[in-house]
Order: structure tokens, then sequence, then C-alpha cells
């Protein structure tokens, strides 16, 4: 992995806990921003950290997305050459190495795939 995308939606501080609504009017409010600074950075993955309706409400609200489940139940897609992965925050109330296991899994997963249909 060359790269891999950390962006905040809600581009203002809040408390410890996460407001979802406050977040989703963030990101669409500020859609042409969060656009920018994807296209900036050219991520090979993008991951929703439990952000994935207001990342896709902002983002592709006009655009059909083929989405793609993992043999182990992750959701993702590809964007031209970035795959947007729908994963748990980081902060999420779960052992830290499940979430580093499941998504490292999922990435090889994807890779997988992506090398397979490159090939057909």
């Amino acid at each position: 992995m060359k790269k891999i995308a950390a962006v905040n939606l809600k581009k203002t501080s809040g408390g410890h806990t996460s407001n979802n609504g406050e977040i989703y009017r963030a990101a669409v409010d500020h859609h042409d921003i969060i656009k920018e600074q994807i296209d900036l950075y050219k991520a090979d993955f993008i991951i929703c950290c439990g952000t994935e309706y207001a990342f896709m409400d902002a983002c592709y609200k006009d655009r059909e997305v083929d989405w793609k489940m993992t043999s182990r139940g992750i959701w993702y897609f590809r964007d031209g050459k970035s795959v947007v992965i729908s994963f748990s925050h980081p902060e999420a109330r779960v052992k830290d190495a499940y979430l580093f296991y499941a998504l490292t899994d999922a990435v090889k997963e994807i890779m997988r795939c992506e090398e397979f249909e490159e090939q057909l």
C-alpha cells in the first residue's frame, strides 16, 4: 500500500462521542472541500470509519457504485485507482487487534481480487 487517506468529514472539533447527524451535515455541506482533499491525496485506499453514508452522499451522490463484499463481510468498491472501504471507527469498543486484523485481512483479499481481475 502506497498511501492511505485519513480525512475527517467534519472539519471542526467535537466532543468525546461523535454526533452522526453533525458529521453527515458537515460532510454534505462541505462536499467540495472533501472531494478536493481526496483528489489531492490520490490514495490507494480510503477507509470510511463508520462514516460511509456521509462520505457517499458528499462525494458520490449522483453516481452509481458497485459495492462488493469480502469473504468476511467488509464492504468496498473501486473508484478509479482508489478502493473505498466501509469499516469501523478506530475507537470502536472492540479490541484493537480485532480491528487491525479484520482491516488488514480485507485489504489483502481486495488486493488479491483486484490482481486476479486485472489478469483476466
